[in-house]
């Protein structure tokens, strides 16, 4: 079964594109990590390694160039304290992080430390590759007392943690805030389908500039959860019509059909890196997007790239229901390879990155609100503007419009995600495809990868 696993993992690894999730960035370099062949026995106590013997870690994460600097000079910062720790890095695109990764899986020779969203969690687990963090937790090793449960849940697979949250955010519209106060253009939170096409109508009519759509699988998760469904049910999708997902591949049609939406050949030649995005990198109107789909946490970088003179702000993505449809997540979490020869102080780096004040007086919330709620007040009285706006959507916005998230997705989640429902959105902005053929589209091949998923 674990060899069938790993060859998902390989197949998967070929498909990666634009993470739906939006969380493609700037890659920072890469270093070759430390291969690890020794056998690990676990020691749930992790006890102290201040005998002074050298330990090598790599840490693998892809990220802005932003998040590259921030969580260096942490681990760098924690060499400072512990001389004998010191850390090799592996940065990378989002796709190229996974494409990486799933092939150290196969080799055995995975990062120490390593970066996942929640839907690829049960792939590794299922193939043995990440630690079960719980006897740590329940030793006090990994302190998660400053965590809610909530947030513990989200690193859950089969009522094992494997995954620690290393920052909690929202799918977000984040939008051009001066392109948009230029022109006495109102837009608000909690909108429904048809006002947010309405200022998608009225950005294009004042200025030329048009809509991009992106984080395309979160429109559709959207859908189905204000259905009362998960997107995914075991090997299926939740829901039982492709209907359900009509109104997002609508918005779409209608976007290419009265001319506001922007060109997919725009689009495609703008790469997947968040800052490549339409919203900051644009020559012209019709090159230029007033908005952008991305996960909250993102925006930082965003406003970081944007032009001088351009302000970004954001608010919730368009839905009809928010308090069905939203929920606080992930933007990633840490996860500890079985392959470590040093899992004990891997676990002591993790335990330091979500409790210290240290470690987050560096990071600053880069990769969203801490999950330690004492270090979450204690970051959100350093930051600067673009980040507090971030805090602030999150705790004050969507804390009170949201339920609870859905838990880790099977097998085939990813490919679904990254690679179907990106495809299809393409084909219904060139008009290859309807809105009623692009949303049966969808929900066959969504089904049938995760029926096939079940059976390998």
């Amino acid at each position: 079964m674990k060899k069938k696993l790993l060859s998902i993992l390989l197949a998967c690894a070929m498909v990666f594109s634009l993470a739906a999730c939006g969380d493609s960035e700037e890659p920072g370099g890469t270093d070759e990590g430390q291969n690890q062949e020794e056998e690990n026995e676990e020691t749930p106590e992790g006890e102290d390694t201040g005998d002074g013997e050298a330990i090598n870690l790599t840490a693998a994460w892809w990220g802005s160039q932003d998040r590259n600097d921030r969580f260096s000079n942490a681990f760098d910062t924690y060499t400072a304290s512990n001389p004998n720790v010191t850390f090799e890095f592996q940065i990378n695109t989002f796709s190229d992080h996974l494409t990486a990764l799933s092939a150290s899986a196969a080799s055995d020779t995975m990062p120490d430390l390593a970066m996942l969203q929640t839907d690829y969690l049960k792939t590794y687990t299922d193939a043995g590759k990440l630690v079960d963090l719980t006897p740590y937790i329940e030793s006090g090793a990994l302190d998660l007392s400053n965590v809610s449960e909530s947030v513990i849940s989200t690193g859950e697979v089969d009522g094992a943690v494997y995954g620690i949250s290393a920052g909690n955010n929202a799918a977000a519209l984040i939008y051009n805030k001066t392109l948009l106060e230029e022109n006495d253009i109102e837009i608000k939170n909690l909108m429904n389908y048809e006002e947010f096409m309405d200022v998608c109508r009225e950005v294009y009519e004042k200025t030329g500039v048009k809509t991009q759509f992106d984080n395309m699988a979160t429109w559709l998760e959207h859908l189905a959860r204000e259905n009362g469904t998960p997107l995914f049910d075991g090997n299926a999708l939740g829901v039982e019509s492709a209907d359900v997902f009509l109104p997002f591949y609508e918005m779409v049609q209608t976007g290419r059909e009265e001319g506001w939406l922007i060109d997919q050949g725009i689009q495609t030649s703008n790469g997947t890196a968040t800052e490549e995005q339409a919203i900051i990198n644009y020559s012209s109107p019709e090159t230029q997007s007033w908005c952008s789909f991305f996960n909250s946490n993102q925006m930082v970088a965003m406003q970081n790239s944007a032009p001088e003179g351009v302000e970004l702000d954001l608010v919730t993505m368009p839905c009809s229901d928010p308090s069905k449809a939203y929920y606080i997540r992930q933007a990633m979490c840490w996860t500890i390879s079985t392959n470590s020869a040093n899992i004990d102080e891997a676990v002591a780096v993790l335990n330091w990155w979500i409790n210290s004040e240290e470690a987050n007086g560096i990071i600053l919330g880069e990769p969203g609100v801490p999950a330690n709620t004492e270090i979450a007040n204690y970051v959100a009285e350093q930051l600067d503007e673009a980040t507090a706006k971030t805090f602030t959507f999150v705790t004050d916005v969507v804390t009170s419009n949201s339920a609870a998230g859905d838990p880790p997705a099977e097998n085939g989640a990813s490919q679904v995600r990254d690679e179907v429902a990106n495809g299809i959105c393409e084909r219904v902005s060139y008009g290859e495809l309807s809105a009623e053929e692009a949303a049966q589209e969808f929900f066959n091949q969504a089904n049938e990868i995760m029926a096939n998923s079940a059976s390998e």
